[in-house]
């Protein structure tokens, strides 16, 4: 499934992979809760932003996966509804949830 390899490849933290099924100009906004919690910033645009937000996510967390849960289909794009698992090594913090990762 197509859908799934930016997924995979971010799991493994392969983020040039998923820069590929990127657009050069597109908008990524993290969940929420990551940007209340001063983790990521509220929006990162094009693929330098998106490599920004990689750093961000990446110096909180010791290990964050993503695992695609529903998709749906909209015509001219997906909508994934995925699970995030992470673990913070410096709050001793798992972090378990639904999110929704938006990009446009």
């Amino acid at each position: 499934m197509v859908v799934a390899i930016p997924f995979e490849a971010f799991n493994r933290q392969d983020f040039e992979a998923v820069l590929i099924l990127r657009h050069p100009q597109g908008e990524f906004r993290p969940a929420l809760d990551l940007v209340e919690s001063g983790i990521a910033e509220p929006s990162y645009y094009g693929h330098a932003g998106y490599m920004a937000s990689m750093s961000d996510w990446l110096s909180a967390w010791v290990d964050f996966l993503i695992e695609p849960q529903e998709l749906i289909d909209l015509g001219d794009r997906v909508v994934v509804l995925a699970k995030r698992s992470a673990w913070a090594w410096a709050a001793a913090l798992l972090s378990i949830g639904t999110s929704l990762p938006f990009t446009t």
